[in-house]
């Protein structure tokens, strides 16, 4: 089914409700105009955003339903629509909510409440507390999330495992342009349309982005605004995806592992966690071509690390499937012993690299990761996700190293699709996870018109404040962006360095050492994202 939706976006002015709604009644008439059948407004839109306190909006919370939704239902019946509108909500205690509420040509629909708080929120509002809900709608099952919500992935991967087939999301969001890849990833990973509707404008000290978009299930931008005043407007495919099939690891999403100060919390396990280091790491970028028998890929191997640790670098990730190369697999034994032969050089160094293969081991084929540092292999790593037709032996979960460096764990490119496995380390604290890539076409993407790097490998590292290290091949198939994506996008969203078809090593500081023993000072280590987690709400992603 084809549903033409709409983003709304404008600048709502504060405490001002009737010029608010008359601008949203001619917008409405607007998206009505251009054949919209769904159209969303911003967050907040009503009233303004930034309140001081309960006191400061008082006049300003209306019940859901209520006097808009009213208002909004003659025009949604008008105009045979469905809306979707962001407001301030009290409930019948007098506790204020952020909401969402639809409203569909039969009436009011359901509503909303925000979960996931942004730093303006909790001023005056209360934690959102009906979960995410999916409403099952004429024109496809629509599930509605607000703005912060999205930085958080168990939003949306709860809706899809509700059978969710639109999300759509008001939203006040600012400081990225144009718009983040965050809502990107979320229609590309669920395989759902996204409608961001965003507002535009300056609210006291804040200016808000505008960019509102619409985002199809391949991630492609179908139509967007800019930072005024308009109207995102396309025609989108809603179908119902299958559900991916839950691992049993998948459980450990309902722990909040970051709700406690983190050196408190992980000193009570037996493994502590370590202290870290300051240390520069690399991703090798080479062509695919250049890949031979394993005998001719191991002489490679050992210039690219000692060109590489003699920069200075301490960890190297070469791309998926450098040890076996084109031969169809290689044996077990053969990788400890080449682990031998390069522990001299990572001992000079101190360093690890992270090599990659289809491996033979006792009549099974699996693909597997190798951590090799200066006393041979420290740890390896088992595909878990389906890969090649040869592979019979899967692994059941990721796990975790500590090394003087910091805490590693590993896993490939496409895997990276399955928000659980990055997420479930990043619950056990992982520093740095290292990603050898194959492919990597539909990963990563480079936007001319918006000049805008979507990298999937960039966002998990953004949403679990962590370093990935992402190695990939170019060439054939092969889509380069090898790089290194930061913690900090959120709030610098130029923490990365890539390569797009570069051939050549790919370098950057990484900074993991942390001295306070008190509250850890780095985002890493704290990673503030994971505090706003709300597992309560999640029980259908395990």
């Amino acid at each position: 089914m084809k549903v033409k939706v709409a983003a709304i976006q404008f600048a709502p002015e504060f405490k001002k409700y009737e010029d608010n709604m008359a601008k949203i009644e001619d917008l409405l008439k607007s998206a009505f105009e251009k054949g919209s059948q769904l159209a969303v407004l911003p967050e907040m839109c009503t009233t303004g955003y930034i309140f001081d306190n309960r006191d400061d909006i008082r006049d300003y919370v209306e019940t859901v339903p209520g006097r808009t939704t009213d208002r909004l239902c003659v025009l949604a019946k008008l105009y045979n629509m469905h809306i979707i509108i962001g407001l301030a909500e009290k409930d019948e205690d007098d506790i204020f909510y952020n909401t969402a509420a639809l409203i569909g040509p039969e009436g009011y629909i359901g509503k909303y409440r925000k979960i996931h708080q942004f730093i303006a929120d909790p001023l005056w509002s209360a934690d959102g507390d009906l979960g995410f809900e999916v409403f099952d709608t004429k024109i496809g099952k629509i599930g509605m999330c607000i703005c912060f919500d999205m930085n958080v992935e168990e939003t949306c991967a709860v809706l899809d495992r509700k059978d969710c087939e639109i999300f759509c999301a008001p939203s006040n969001w600012f400081g990225e342009k144009p718009m983040s890849p965050v809502w990107i990833t979320r229609a590309f990973e669920f395989e759902k349309p996204m409608v961001v509707s965003n507002r535009t404008g300056k609210e006291r000290t804040t200016v808000f982005d505008g960019i509102s978009c619409i985002i199809d299930k391949q991630g492609n931008i179908l139509d967007s605004t800019d930072s005024i005043e308009g109207i995102a407007i396309a025609e989108v495919d809603v179908v119902q995806v299958e559900p991916r099939v839950k691992k049993d690891f998948y459980k450990d999403l309902s722990r909040h592992s970051y709700g406690w100060n983190p050196n408190w919390f992980f000193r009570q396990t037996s493994r502590k966690l370590p202290i870290g280091d300051d240390f520069q790491a690399a991703v090798v970028q080479i062509k695919k071509s250049d890949c031979g028998m394993f005998s001719e890929n191991k002489k490679m191997i050992k210039k690219m690390i000692v060109d590489d640790l003699n920069s200075n670098t301490k960890v190297v990730v070469f791309p998926e499937g450098i040890l076996n190369g084109i031969d169809k697999e290689i044996h077990y034994d053969d990788v400890v012993s080449f682990a031998s032969e390069l522990c001299p050089i990572l001992s000079n160094y101190d360093g690890y690299v992270a090599l990659s293969g289809i491996i033979e081991e006792a009549g099974k084929i699996s693909s597997r990761i190798f951590l090799i540092g200066k006393n041979g292999i420290a740890a390896q790593y088992k595909r878990i996700y389906s890969g090649e037709g040869i592979i019979d032996d899967y692994g059941t979960k990721p796990e975790f190293i500590d090394t003087e460096y910091g805490r590693i764990s590993m896993m490939f490119g496409d895997e990276l699709i399955n928000m659980e496995p990055a997420r479930c380390m990043a619950l056990d604290a992982v520093d740095m996870l290292l990603i050898p890539e194959k492919d990597g076409n539909a990963y990563n993407r480079y936007y001319d018109k918006f000049d805008l790097l979507w990298s999937l490998a960039g966002v998990r590292a953004r949403e679990n404040n962590m370093y990935i290290l992402y190695a990939n091949y170019i060439g054939g198939n092969s889509a380069g962006f090898s790089g290194i994506f930061g913690p900090d996008a959120f709030v610098r969203p130029d923490d990365f360095v890539y390569s797009d078809r570069l051939e050549g090593s790919v370098r950057m500081m990484i900074y993991l050492r942390e001295n306070s023993r008190v509250f850890p000072m780095n985002r890493v280590k704290y990673k503030p994202l994971l505090r706003f987690r709300k597992p309560n709400f999640y029980r259908a992603l395990f």
